[in-house]
């Protein structure tokens, strides 16, 4: 039993991360890294027949964390290939937002608020209950992330450009940026060509050092982002019976959670009034080490 191995990965959108560990041991990771499938599919674990690790005979349990469980094949399809690719492992395929949740919170009892480009809130309890809330992509969702601040910022300026809102330091500076500062509709388009070429968020650095130097429509827009948050974290913890006796980790996971104060303020200011007590933290490990410590949870309950 303690030669057998436990695999965990990490699928994103750019990259498939794959980890290993031993049964009874401490993680001894060694990481494989392989360019992701644009649909999101399984395809990248052809690569692993070149991995010195693969050893198929030995692995017990896998856990796959996806992007795009949604869309229709996509999970069946992982599934396929893993029991393919470990015959004897239990084998789970789960959203990626649970193996960040179990990389985020020590012992998997609490609320994940994954913040980056887009965003989700992921929460488990002690009695195996889990809720989400959120996630539902930058068309009809995201609230508070990247894009959100993006589209946000580009919406204030269009309407500063026709008039209904006034001009601000902050639109100045968009308008720069973008190269347009008399026709909205040019300035959308070159909003599409930015977002192609960087990603739906790609405002949030400017924001943020506008924010930096006072700029109250900056600062403003990233308490928004946070209010949204926060709200999304409480409707979890609603949904979900905690321990009455002791205070509920929250885990800051994410990209936008990098700028620092201008989100964690407000952020932790909001959730002093709900949850005065909640234990506010960083993520405590990478979504890999989530799924490895997922995998290892399967291993229990087989």
């Amino acid at each position: 039993m303690t030669d057998s191995r436990m695999v965990g990965i990490d699928a994103g959108g750019t990259n498939v991360r794959i980890g290993l560990s031993h049964v009874a041991s401490d993680h001894a990771m060694t990481p494989l890294v392989i360019p992701a499938s644009e649909d999101g599919g399984p395809e990248p674990l052809q690569a692993l027949s070149d991995w010195s690790c693969y050893e198929p005979d030995k692995t017990v349990s896998v856990v796959a964390g996806i992007t795009k469980v949604s869309r229709a094949g996509v999970v069946e399809r992982w599934e396929q290939a893993l029991l393919r690719l470990f015959p004897h492992a239990k084998v789970q395929v789960v959203p990626d937002f649970q193996i960040a949740f179990h990389g985020a919170v020590p012992g998997g009892v609490g609320v994940a608020a994954l913040a980056g480009t887009g965003s989700v809130m992921y929460g488990e309890n002690a009695l195996g209950e889990s809720a989400r809330v959120g996630g539902r992509g930058w068309e009809y969702g995201d609230e508070g992330s990247g894009t959100w601040l993006t589209t946000e910022a580009i919406r204030r300026t269009i309407r500063a450009m026709d008039s209904i809102d006034g001009l601000s330091p902050l639109y100045t500076v968009i308008c720069g940026h973008l190269g347009e500062s008399s026709d909205a509709g040019r300035l959308a388009e070159a909003a599409r060509r930015e977002t192609l070429s960087r990603g739906r968020g790609f405002l949030v650095p400017l924001i943020a050092d506008q924010a930096r130097q006072g700029d109250a429509e900056a600062i403003n827009l990233f308490v928004g982002a946070a209010g949204w948050i926060g709200a999304q974290v409480r409707t979890t913890l609603q949904r979900l019976t905690f321990d009455s006796g002791s205070p509920v980790t929250i885990a800051r996971v994410g990209g936008l959670w990098d700028v620092g104060p201008l989100m964690t303020e407000p952020f932790a200011q909001v959730m002093a009034r709900w949850y005065p007590h909640a234990a506010i933290i960083r993520e405590d490990a990478s979504p890999l080490i989530g799924a490895l410590r997922l995998t290892e949870k399967g291993l229990l309950t087989r």
